[in-house]
């Protein structure tokens, strides 16, 4: 809670103390001379009044409590959120950095075999041998591993997004719902 916020909450539970104590002061002193003349019908409202006062008091005093750990879980929640986030894009760029590595070793292994292809086509007309074809098929099937691993970050990435904004969106809403009850306190 923000110091201006902490003084017109205090103020207010400063003045309706006061307000309570001078219903109470009333009563008192309607008790003493309006009790001997007509009775205690009169005490009834002043009653009331200082009873309502009494239950504003306690909420008041709640309501900042009530805040304080409401908006100590909303910034856990959202700094939680927000490291999660950081990890999952470092394990998008290590990923990225990956594919890209492999990629440019299977860019470099398919020129080698197109270069032994054609040495081999023109020399013997044989195949290539088995090491480079299962060298080849290796790096194929990792880069494919890379890509489908990407894609779940990219997925889960997405996802813990739309959880930061549905958190950002329900702390928009508890500032707004807050600021209209502490209009309501204070008028």
């Amino acid at each position: 809670m923000s110091k201006p916020e902490e003084s017109v909450l205090k103020e207010t539970g400063d003045l309706l103390e006061t307000a309570r104590n001078e219903v109470l002061n009333e009563i008192n002193n309607k008790r003493s001379l309006l009790g001997r003349i007509f009775g205690n019908g009169d005490n009834d409202s002043l009653k009331r009044a200082q009873s309502s006062i009494s239950k504003a008091i306690n909420q008041m005093q709640n309501f900042g409590k009530d805040e304080s750990g409401l908006v100590v879980k909303l910034q856990q929640h959202l700094s939680q959120k927000a490291e999660e986030v950081k990890d999952l894009e470092k394990q998008f760029e290590e990923t990225e950095r990956q594919t890209s590595t492999l990629r440019d070793k299977v860019r470099f292994y398919e020129a080698e075999i197109e270069k032994l292809k054609e040495a081999n086509a023109q020399e013997r007309q044989v195949e290539l041998p088995q090491e480079h074809h299962r060298i080849e098929e290796d790096l194929k099937a990792k880069i494919q591993e890379l890509e489908d691993s990407n894609r779940e970050i990219q997925i889960r990435f997405e996802g813990v997004c739309d959880d930061l904004q549905d958190s950002e969106e329900l702390t928009v809403e508890y500032y707004q719902r807050l600021k209209r009850v502490k209009t309501e306190i204070t008028s």
